[in-house]
């Protein structure tokens, strides 16, 4: 949804940043434009939009272009937020429509219920993710190819795929 009215307030943390949260774009002050227009995205099939911020004392921090809009909108750093359990859902299936009457804080438990969609049909085995490592250690073709037709072969996302193959779920098995 794009709203004509354009107010601009500021990104907890970062001070050469301000957020439009009506229309869900992020304003640098630095190079006085927009960042993000016309991205493709990234995560999940470019589904959502990523930028990094550069805080007061030099430091880069990747963040997805709807964490900075709730981030902006109820003045909270992120770690703030994420610290008491919540994260951000979008209320539609448009994950680029980052205006902030499209998005919400929720648990993780209320994000996934929300959207059916990043729910896996099965929760894949231990002994699965551990031949899913060995196969992709041989895989020399595209990374995001393989995690999607490692996913429609399982029953799960692609990002699950991609979380197994990275370490970041079932730990036990890289440690």
């Amino acid at each position: 949804m794009i709203n004509e009215e354009v107010i601009l307030t500021p990104v907890p943390g970062f001070k050469d940043y301000l957020a439009d949260t009506l229309n869900g774009k992020v304003f640098s002050k630095k190079s006085n434009k927009y960042l993000l227009q016309n991205a493709k995205g990234t995560g999940d099939d470019n589904k959502y939009l990523m930028t990094a911020l550069i805080d007061s004392e030099g430091i880069s921090h990747p963040m997805y272009l709807h964490e900075i809009i709730i981030s902006s909108h109820t003045g909270l750093l992120k770690s703030q937020w994420r610290a008491i359990g919540l994260e951000v859902n979008h209320l539609t299936k448009d994950t680029k429509d980052c205006s902030i009457s499209n998005l919400e804080l929720t648990s993780s438990k209320g994000n996934k219920a929300s959207k059916d969609k990043f729910i896996n049909a099965v929760r894949l085995s231990i002994v699965v993710a551990e031949q899913l490592r060995k196969e992709f250690i041989n895989w020399t073709g595209s990374k995001v190819e393989w995690y999607k037709m490692k996913a429609e072969e399982n029953g799960v996302t692609a990002r699950s795929i991609q979380n197994i193959v990275l370490g970041y779920t079932y730990k036990e098995e890289t440690e």
